[in-house]
């Protein structure tokens, strides 16, 4: 799969019927994770190279973030746990707070934990990747149907949310349009797009690339994207913390050894922590968010081992089948951390055989700041509470609910504090 995802003539989207509705165009020319060519480049561009001066892919900088973030949440977890004794549901836990950190580089604020604003955006954002699951509707077979027969495949619907998410994201460009000088001293990702925008209304509007509509779709895609993925990982972790707790137990020693309990978690932890590391992975393999990578084209007629492939067929690359491969894994259906470990536990091994965040030039830009985020929330959430099953009811499920994003299933857990 990685030979094929990597070569640069299977590196164009698919368009989605549901995804040309999006953009309004027959052409994939908005935002970063659904665009092609120069723009899809363009923006990738520009997206990394600016959120990376504002911290994103810096350590010290989202370290920082992340952990006035996490204490944040256990302090709320603490209380909530106490108002409902001991017990609390887990869905949606940690989306408020990882977007709360995007969002400090992304637009130079925080909101509260309780700001309305957010907490609608995040319901809605739920709502849409709920709406679709990863294997489509009827309309991926009979495209059609979303014309004639719209309710079955929640064409208004998703219609609706995008467009209020859309307006989330305007909000987000007035209110940053009201700093008079953002173009000459920026104070965010936003303020430097702002500024790109002006610059491009001097050339002719078809060569345009920086537009308020890529701004409303790069946006829209950062909200809707950077709290979904790493908020379904960080709750499988604690699921499967409370199903194996003997797991649990062994990645609080090694907290407790290499942190102690009189500082806070740090980054430059993590390789001394390879325990830790090891169960993350084994997260990301028995938990996987993104089952299906978003669908690929081929860019011109391509004949590939032996077979002939037409410019704009479509690739659905199964991800999910590589983590549940025997002949990859030998027992797929355990959740053993060790197949990460070498056998005297002092090396990582195994980790090129997963790819949760894509592969070739399409690999989601995310991981820089996903991969410190799984590691700061776990072991700062593990340091100082306790997960255990909810005595007297049946174990959580670990199937996923139908998503476009395989998120586990609402479930209870007690938490207690250490």
């Amino acid at each position: 799969m990685n030979e094929l995802l990597s070569r640069d003539d299977t590196s164009d989207r698919f368009g989605l019927e549901m995804i040309k509705e999006r953009n309004g165009t027959e052409e994939l020319r908005y935002g970063i994770v659904i665009c092609n060519e120069l723009p899809w480049k363009t923006m990738r561009r520009f997206s990394i190279q600016n959120l990376r001066q504002f911290g994103f892919g810096k350590k010290k900088t989202m370290e920082g973030v992340m952990l006035e973030e996490a204490k944040e949440l256990i302090s709320r977890t603490k209380e909530n746990a106490r108002q409902n004794g001991g017990v609390l549901t887990v869905d949606m836990f940690f989306s408020l707070s990882i977007i709360n950190a995007l969002w400090a580089m992304v637009t130079g604020t925080r909101f509260s934990h309780d700001n309305p604003r957010l907490l609608h955006a995040l319901k809605l954002n739920s709502d849409l990747f709920k709406a679709t699951t990863f294997v489509g509707d009827i309309s991926m077979a009979f495209p059609i149907f979303r014309k004639i027969l719209p309710w079955i495949t929640n064409k208004a619907f998703l219609y609706r949310i995008t467009h209020e998410i859309k307006l989330f994201a305007k909000d987000i460009h007035d209110e940053h349009k009201q700093r008079k000088d953002y173009a000459q001293n920026p104070e965010s990702f936003v303020d430097i797009f702002l500024a790109k925008i002006d610059e491009e209304k001097k050339l002719p509007a078809e060569e345009r690339i920086f537009t308020e509509d890529q701004f409303h779709f790069v946006i829209s895609e950062l909200f809707q994207t950077g709290s979904e993925t790493v908020n379904g990982t960080l709750c499988y972790a604690l699921l499967f913390m409370i199903l194996n707790p003997l797991v649990q137990k062994k990645v609080r020693e090694e907290i407790d050894t290499v942190v102690g309990f009189d500082r806070d978690v740090s980054l430059t932890d993590r390789p001394r922590m390879l325990y830790t590391q090891a169960v993350l992975h084994e997260v990301l393999r028995f938990g996987v968010i993104v089952p299906l990578y978003p669908p690929r084209a081929f860019t011109k007629d391509v004949e590939y081992k032996g077979l002939f492939f037409k410019k704009g067929t479509p690739i659905f690359p199964n991800y999910y089948s590589c983590t549940v491969s025997k002949s990859l894994w030998g027992d797929p259906e355990v959740f053993r951390p060790e197949r990460f470990l070498s056998s005297d536990g002092k090396t990582l091994i195994n980790t090129q055989k997963q790819a949760p965040f894509g592969m070739g030039k399409r690999f989601c830009m995310g991981e820089t700041l996903a991969m410190p985020a799984l590691f700061m929330y776990f072991t700062m959430l593990l340091k100082d509470l306790e997960f255990s099953l909810v005595p007297g009811e049946p174990k959580p499920r670990i199937a996923p609910q139908p998503s476009i994003s395989a998120t586990p299933c609402p479930f209870k857990m007690v938490v207690n504090a250490r």
